[in-house]
């Protein structure tokens, strides 16, 4: 009997030991997460951690960064508000989250309000020494198509590039050319806007560009450019200008513009380039393209992303180098792929997009020609899933030599379906139908062998 009495003592000790242990390791892990803000991101789509993009944006910050919401902390969105406090910690002192209530403090918001800022309930501020900019709380989410459910939370993107206006980088001033039926997307313009560029339009047969141009962007035109507007184009080349265009399988002819790009040693072809193995979407023309080695592509060396180039003009390298302009292959095909329009034709590396650059006492003239518009479709910019939007950031950088460009994708709320080619697929099902199968079957029989012989 006294030895039952003792084991149930030992036993109370021992739970009062642990529920004692127990209550010491949450208080623990409380005060140090109030104290280093060590906090665990448990969603499937690490809805709340930052990128090394953001991270290393928030290091480099050299002033200081207010971000203002204007919502009683208490009432504001919890996942919003849990991204913010992250971005407070990683500011590590260069960063301060203020709650500001907008009935109580009406002369801050009427001050915004004169700067032209739109300011309401939920409305978050970033504002540095010399600039600011406001935004809304429904901008940090994607809707459906239907517009009716969220989709994907895109607050990372917003705050990280109004962090870096505020902080006063540089803001290149970009121009879309008009005027040729070019094809531009919601995306492309956001993703421009988003990275911090002043975005404009200029119909060149009407006026030339205006002073201060850092880039000029050609967005799949249908109509040719004339040659006073290709002059204009001239000048602004040899002044060091900078050009990104697009063109597409069209059966109308550029001449004039075709004719620029081959002085920069750029060819457009009638090609329309097919994938036997390296597509998606069970769609031969929705290639998946190799990177080359170019500095635009060092970011993807380490990065295991890819793109999508749906309905992609070969383009042709025509020299490496001749006076003074250098050019570089961008992305390519495999050898496997071929003309879309001949299938039995001759099958081969198609060259998919280019770069050429020239050096002159007027400063460094840079060109990027991409054989594809649906590369800036507005579903590829936001996906998760695929490339585009930061290599088509990539390329900014390349053209502008700035950093201010910054890439973000939106976060899915629910799961992301996993995207792979039918080169990947093959390869999977000859492991796991063929491979493991086999290997399952010869370890079988060998261990089979060995018991009958022992």
């Amino acid at each position: 009997m006294k030895r039952k009495t003792g084991s149930r003592t030992r036993f109370c000790l021992l739970l009062a030991m642990a529920a004692v242990l127990l209550v010491c390791v949450n208080l623990c892990a409380s005060r140090l997460t109030s104290l280093f803000g060590l906090r665990l991101d448990m969603t499937g789509n690490r809805l709340y951690d930052l990128s090394d993009e953001s991270v290393e944006i928030l290091k480099q910050l050299d002033s200081p960064v207010e971000i203002r919401v204007f919502s009683a902390q208490e009432d504001f969105l919890p996942l919003v508000a849990e991204v913010l406090q992250r971005y407070e910690r990683a500011g590590e002192g260069q960063v301060a989250l203020h709650y500001v209530d907008p009935y109580a403090n009406p002369t801050l918001v009427d001050a915004y309000l004169q700067q032209g800022m739109q300011i309401q309930l939920n409305s978050i501020v970033v504002e540095g020494a010399h600039y600011a900019r406001a935004l809304q709380l429904e901008e940090m989410f994607e809707l459906d198509q239907g517009g009716n459910a969220v989709e994907q939370l895109n607050c990372e993107q917003q705050l990280t590039s109004a962090i870096l206006y505020a902080a006063g980088a540089e803001s290149p001033s970009v121009q879309f050319t008009a005027g040729h039926n070019e094809h531009l997307t919601d995306g492309l313009m956001q993703l421009f806007a988003q990275s911090n560029y002043q975005t404009g339009y200029v119909t060149l047969s009407l006026s030339g560009l205006p002073d201060g141009t850092d880039l000029v962007v050609v967005a799949s035109p249908t109509n040719d450019f004339s040659r006073e507007e290709i002059a204009s184009l001239d000048h602004f080349m040899a002044g060091g200008g900078r050009m990104m265009v697009f063109v597409e399988p069209s059966s109308a002819a550029l001449p004039n513009l075709q004719e620029f790009l081959r002085e920069w040693g750029i060819g457009l072809t009638d090609t329309v380039v097919a994938e036997p193995l390296q597509y998606t979407d069970a769609n031969p023309l929705s290639i998946v393209p190799l990177y080359s080695a170019h500095p635009i592509n060092q970011y993807f060396s380490g990065n295991q992303l890819y793109l999508v180039m749906p309905s992609t003009r070969a383009l042709e390298q025509l020299f490496v180098s001749q006076a003074g302009i250098r050019t570089q292959k961008l992305l390519y095909s495999t050898d496997r792929a071929y003309d879309f329009r001949d299938v039995n034709g001759e099958k081969g590396l198609f060259t998919l997009a280019m770069t050429a650059e020239k050096q002159s006492d007027a400063g460094t003239a840079r060109l990027a020609v991409i054989g594809s518009r649906g590369i800036y479709s507005d579903q590829l910019l936001q996906s998760e899933a695929y490339g585009n939007a930061k290599f088509l950031t990539q390329v900014m950088n390349w053209c502008t030599e700035t950093d201010s460009a910054v890439s973000i994708p939106p976060k899915t709320l629910s799961g992301t379906p996993l995207s792979i080619t039918v080169g990947q697929l093959l390869a999977f099902a000859v492991v796991l139908v063929v491979l493991l199968p086999l290997g399952f079957l010869v370890a079988g029989l060998w261990v089979y062998r060995r018991r009958r012989h022992s």
